[in-house]
């Protein structure tokens, strides 16, 4: 059980550390477009980069941000419904509902996968004027799936031990 609690405090960890690493990304975000806006507007001179750059920042943030997002339990869920129920109930719903989960992040991990390393593979690249390299955006795809597997797996841990014992992890 040691080893157990061990590597769901590890993956947790890694979560919260991922969350922290990214949380200033939004600023660097934020900045990139206020510069786009600014040159837009205010000096009638677009950029042709900050848009898609701004998309690649986003794209990774919102990914990236699904593990984390799942230890603080801050996905959308039926909370009208789910919040009634005793801890030990919603660990069982919790248990029944995880191979939904699972199906869809093994799929998501494996088609990220073959998406990013074609990618990769061709040194694909934007079709823009600017035409940065597109494959490290499609990396964080399966990233991300990881390390929202690695997450759903402990909590799918500590609702299994909840539903069977009554005592949280």
């Amino acid at each position: 059980m040691r080893a157990i609690i061990f590597v769901v405090r590890t993956i947790d960890k890694l979560s919260q550390l991922s969350g922290k690493i990214l949380s200033p990304i939004v600023l660097f975000l934020m900045a990139v477009i206020v510069y786009d806006v600014t040159k837009r507007y205010v000096f009638s001179h677009p950029t042709l980069w900050a848009q898609e750059l701004s998309e690649f920042i986003f794209g990774a943030y919102w990914l990236l941000g699904g593990a984390y997002t799942l230890l603080e339990e801050a996905h959308v869920k039926m909370d009208v419904f789910y919040r009634r129920f005793s801890v030990r109930t919603r660990a069982v719903i919790n248990v029944i509902t995880a191979p939904i989960f699972f199906v869809f992040i093994l799929i998501l991990l494996r088609e990220g996968w073959h998406f990013a390393s074609f990618s990769l593979r061709c040194a694909e690249h934007s079709n823009s004027m600017w035409s940065p390299p597109l494959y490290p955006a499609k990396m964080m795809i399966p990233m991300a799936a990881l390390l929202m597997l690695l997450q759903g797996t402990t909590k799918f841990v500590r609702a299994l031990v909840l539903a069977i014992t009554g005592r949280e992890l």
